[in-house]
């Protein structure tokens, strides 16, 4: 929650499968004004990875400085290592990456048209369609 508010998070993304009602009450407790989407793993880790590992290959996602662990979680998810780690962060990535990337972009409704500020709009389009 802490970090939510520090890095002027618009939401939390929480995994709900154990203990729904917990990670509500946690949060709840600590003091969590924001939002949370509540996601619920139907799929292995694995697979709830490859179309953000996808992102990764297109250049589309980078890290700052300073998450080495997350990192190492990352380079040991799928090789001979994984087992030696939890993948704790490399499975938060991956539910924060397919909530700002994918699931947004699945969700964007109407035409993905993008409008230049030249004043010119198409037809029944007003301000930005991206």
């Amino acid at each position: 929650v802490r970090a939510a508010e520090e890095f002027g998070a618009d939401a939390i993304v929480a995994e709900v499968n154990q203990g729904g009602e917990m990670v509500r009450a946690v949060l709840k407790t600590a003091g969590c004004a924001k939002p949370v989407r509540e996601v619920r793993a139907t799929k292995g880790k694995r697979v709830r990875a490859e179309p953000v590992a996808a992102l990764y290959e297109q250049g589309r996602v980078t890290h700052a400085a300073g998450l080495g662990l997350l990192e190492e979680e990352l380079m040991a998810f799928g090789g001979e290592d994984e087992g030696s780690y939890d993948l704790d962060r490399a499975d938060a990535l991956v539910w924060a990456v397919t909530d700002l990337l994918i699931d947004r972009e699945r969700a964007r409704l109407g035409p993905r048209v993008s409008v230049l500020d030249w004043g010119i709009r198409p037809s029944g389009i007003s301000g930005r369609a991206w």
